[in-house]
């Protein structure tokens, strides 16, 4: 690689994996992999997750950790040439090394999935299903409490590690469960708008405006997206991420609280 220049991971694992036979790539550095949102502490550039057949000696080298334990077949496979364990089990695996609430959000990342006619179509890495197998299977391996914990959580519909932390803020504040996937249709059935969140009954959408919403040829799509909820008669909360940063997931909870109770809500989280 020139100098400077940053290599791709599986570009710096497959050294590591052709001096360590055997060995599947795990954990946090699997999860990178599958492009899983993690904490800050957790990305590229920490140490190296490898994963040696149980019996054998765990690799020792400068940058890895090495893991010495039994993988079923099944719970791994390969990435791009590269031996991986499974979504489901990395999931699994990742309860060891994060928090709950972290976990809810990589766990929204493996299940999600979404068929929207104006985005990519995106396939989910794993089922619900997949994930609760991993916690029958594994009964007392390390993590399966925050794992059983994180599981009942889990969401499909969630786009980013963002929009799941503002749904759970939400949530244990006493609003109402916000609906994941849902579409406003104009009078015709045609789609108008997906909300990142929505309470259907009370006609609020909600929106989770990234870094990247404040683009300028983002920003125009988005106004023209704004206008065409208030066209359909809904009421649009918008949640930036500068806004979350200044203010934190409690003023979030006051404008969608407030937003609610304008268009119904009697305050009973039932919804």
């Amino acid at each position: 690689m020139p100098w400077g220049a940053a290599q791709a991971l599986a570009d710096s694992l497959r050294p590591l994996l052709r001096v360590t036979p055997g060995a599947v790539v795990g954990f946090s550095t699997a999860a990178s992999l599958w492009a899983i949102p993690l904490p800050g502490d957790l990305g590229p550039g920490f140490a190296v997750h490898l994963i040696c057949p149980h019996g054998t000696s765990a690799p020792r080298r400068k940058g890895v950790r090495g893991h010495s334990m039994k993988l079923p077949p099944t719970e791994t496979t390969t990435l791009d040439g590269i031996p991986v364990t499974t979504p489901a089990r990395t999931w699994f695996d990742l309860a060891q090394l994060i928090s709950v609430d972290a976990l809810v959000a990589a766990g929204d990342h493996v299940v999600n999935r979404n068929h929207r006619i104006f985005a990519e179509k995106r396939e989910a890495l794993a089922s619900v299903e997949e994930l609760s197998q991993m916690l029958t299977t594994h009964l007392r391996s390390r993590g399966v409490r925050t794992a059983r914990e994180a599981l009942p959580l889990v969401r499909v519909g969630c786009d980013s590690a963002s929009e799941t932390m503002l749904r759970l803020a939400l949530v244990r504040a006493g609003l109402p469960e916000p609906v994941l996937g849902w579409v406003i249709t104009d009078e015709a059935g045609g789609h108008v708008v997906w909300p990142d969140l929505a309470y259907p009954s009370y006609k609020v959408a909600i929106q989770y405006d990234g870094v990247h919403h404040f683009e300028r040829g983002r920003q125009e799509l988005d106004i023209a997206r704004n206008e065409a909820t208030v066209r359909a008669g809904w009421t649009q909360v918008i949640i930036t991420a500068r806004f979350m940063d200044a203010f934190g997931s409690a003023a979030a909870v006051v404008k969608v609280r407030d937003a609610l109770m304008r268009n119904g809500w009697d305050g009973r989280s039932d919804g």
